[in-house]
């Protein structure tokens, strides 16, 4: 089903619908026009600029999805489908675009929309160790675009192995540190004290081991997110 078609489809699922419930129907779509089954879509619903509560609902089959029985007023929609490598449509620090927004009326109680996601995300996979003993370490790790817009953390899980998405063919400062050690950044490996910014293609898969040096010279050092 193209674009044009699915748009038709679903003005005509809205004028089928009971003008006096509000109603949201829409399709997403991958980047190259596919609809995706499974999707995770969200709507949170909007009382100015504060969320009162958000909906949740998965696309069908045919990559549609809808919200019934709505209350008349303002709601943001983004979608997700992290299992499948889409990220979050929702705006953050490596993506600028608008919010999506819908806004139900008594003269436009349904509305339509499409949701495209970008590029299938690329991995990066590793472990975080102690580089003297070879022992796990638990850490903070973080990314953020090269523009310096902000920092995006997370922490190491129970095995301290970690497992990020991160957005394709943008290149991101990648960075760990843990209270009593030195900072570390991902380097050039002909040139560990060099930071390079990581860039991986749509699906690609970056093994990474971290190795962190302790700070003997300040051994109650803190780890703050960002500072490398």
């Amino acid at each position: 089903m193209g674009p044009t078609s699915l748009l038709s489809f679903l003005l005509a699922v809205s004028a089928a619908a009971q003008v006096h419930q509000g109603l949201i129907v829409g399709a997403v779509l991958a980047a190259d026009g596919r609809p995706v089954a499974d999707a995770h879509v969200s709507a949170e619903v909007m009382h100015g600029s504060k969320i009162l509560t958000v909906l949740n609902t998965n696309t069908d089959d045919q990559g549609i999805f809808d919200f019934s029985r709505l209350a008349l007023g303002k709601y943001r929609i983004y979608a997700e489908k992290t299992e499948a490598g889409y990220l979050s449509t929702q705006p953050n620090i490596f993506a600028s675009n608008p919010a999506l927004e819908v806004t139900l009326t008594p003269e436009k109680s349904m509305a339509t929309t499409i949701i495209h996601f970008g590029p299938k995300a690329a991995s990066i996979t590793g472990w975080v160790k102690d580089s003297a003993t070879g022992g796990s370490v638990a850490a903070h790790l973080s990314l953020a675009p090269t523009s310096g817009a902000g920092w995006s953390t997370t922490g190491t899980d129970g095995q301290f192995k970690f497992q990020l998405l991160i957005p394709a063919d943008t290149p991101i400062n990648f960075g760990a540190c843990a209270e009593g050690y030195k900072p570390w950044s991902y380097a050039d490996a002909s040139n560990p004290s060099r930071p390079i910014p990581l860039q991986l293609r749509p699906g690609a898969a970056l093994k990474v081991d971290i190795q962190l040096q302790r700070n003997w010279e300040n051994p109650e050092s803190l780890c703050v997110s960002g500072k490398y």
